[in-house]
């Protein structure tokens, strides 16, 4: 850990990576509140779901520019683009404009954040020493709580003294320290991750999907990844409603909420390590076993104390299985696949958010109970942990390189 702490690359990423992931929980926890709030229509804090969930479909294919174009570059790129979308979501909210005007803006930012998360992952190797990397994304994983944590506990008093659009204006605001740690790390990578310049796109996509199916570790957490996607894809909306509607709570409650998931993300990431290496293929079958568990009693007993402590052992859970699948994930690809992997396996995991959001969307404006709208939520992430059989995450697969 000492070595860690004393590559100065891996410092600079880190510290601008917190400002802004402080910044970006303020504005997803704004950004729903906001508009229940001006609108009261379930109809469209669903439309605001899927905002925010279908750009992550883009992830299946954006990894092949990822490898194309230095990582880096393509990171400053990213932020820059959702500093200026953040920036214009906090006028056009001030002025009042229509709902689809800021959905519209959202999607941009969320597009731009698929591009962003596979390059900084393939770029973490990249500055970290193999043997610093188990620590350096316990430690990603816990400060990234530890940060959200922040935002999240800020962002309910905030946002009612200061209003949602003061809270985009913050978000983008952040941005601009993130590109200025980026700017200051100096990251050594081949110029080009497409070794043959006439390789086409589909040739290039291609070899990184077949990484993922030829690596049996990564091909089984796929189909515990749709199903988990596909029955919480809609939480954010669900526990949002729930908060002001079932709770008759405030924004402040609802950043309390919040926050108590990523303390337990804190918690879960700083574990990590140590439950890993004693038990290398049971961290992802429990943790997404205890995930569905927890999120299928929030709505069991009606009472904040409740709401926050499962939360808060939800994000404990989900952040020991994140953990685990992003040190898999590094240490199952090769250098030159990682951007093309990272991508499309998060856009496989992710694809039936979207779907899951319409038939959960559909389902919270029908009017059923959200208890039962909890407990169908989580009954998908426990039968994801029952046909969980992961690979150790320590075994490197030999098909990966060969197809390489």
């Amino acid at each position: 850990m000492r070595h860690l702490w004393a590559n100065r690359a891996f410092r600079t990423l880190w510290v601008g990576q917190l400002v802004s992931t402080v910044g970006n929980n303020l504005y997803y926890l704004a950004l729903p509140w906001y508009i229940l709030t001006v609108t009261g229509s379930r109809i469209d804090l669903v439309l605001t779901g899927m905002a925010l969930r279908l750009p992550a479909v883009a992830q299946l294919v954006v990894g092949v520019f990822v490898d194309r174009w230095p990582k880096k570059t393509v990171m400053l790129a990213a932020d820059g683009v959702r500093l200026l979308v953040s920036g214009s979501l906090g006028w056009a909210a001030a002025q009042h404009a229509p709902v689809g005007v800021l959905l519209g803006g959202v999607v941009l930012f969320e597009l731009a954040g698929t591009f962003f998360s596979p390059a900084d992952s393939a770029v973490l190797p990249l500055v970290v020493p193999p043997e610093d990397l188990r620590a350096a994304k316990g430690v990603q994983q816990s400060s990234a709580a530890i940060a959200g944590l922040a935002g999240k506990l800020l962002g309910g008093p905030l946002l009612t003294l200061l209003g949602a659009p003061l809270l985009f204006l913050t978000n983008a605001a952040s941005f601009v320290t993130s590109l200025g740690s980026l700017w200051g790390v100096r990251v050594d990578e081949e110029p080009s991750g497409s070794r043959d310049p006439r390789a086409s796109f589909r040739a290039e996509w291609t070899a990184g999907l077949r990484a993922i199916w030829q690596s049996p570790g990564l091909s089984r957490l796929i189909g515990s990844g749709l199903l988990v996607n596909f029955g919480v894809s809609s939480l954010t909306i669900v526990l949002t409603t729930w908060v002001k509607v079932g709770d008759h709570g405030t924004a402040v409650l609802l950043s309390v909420v919040s926050g108590a998931f990523l303390a337990g993300s804190v918690v879960g990431g700083v574990a990590f390590g140590g439950l890993s290496r004693r038990f290398p293929t049971g961290v992802p079958r429990w943790s997404t076993l205890g995930f569905g568990v927890c999120i299928g009693l929030v709505g069991a007993v009606r009472h904040p104390l409740w709401t926050i402590s499962c939360m808060g052992m939800a994000g404990l859970c989900d952040a020991l299985f994140n953990s685990w699948v992003g040190t898999y994930l590094v240490q199952q690809t090769p250098a030159p696949l990682r951007g093309r992997v990272f991508s499309t396996f998060g856009g496989l995991m992710l694809a039936t958010g979207p779907v899951g959001l319409a038939v959960f969307g559909a389902v919270l404006t029908s009017g059923i109970a959200l208890p039962l709208i909890f407990g169908m939520m989580g009954a998908f992430a426990v039968v994801a942990g029952l046909v969980t059989r992961p690979a150790r995450p320590d075994v490197v697969s030999d098909h990966l390189i060969q197809s390489h």
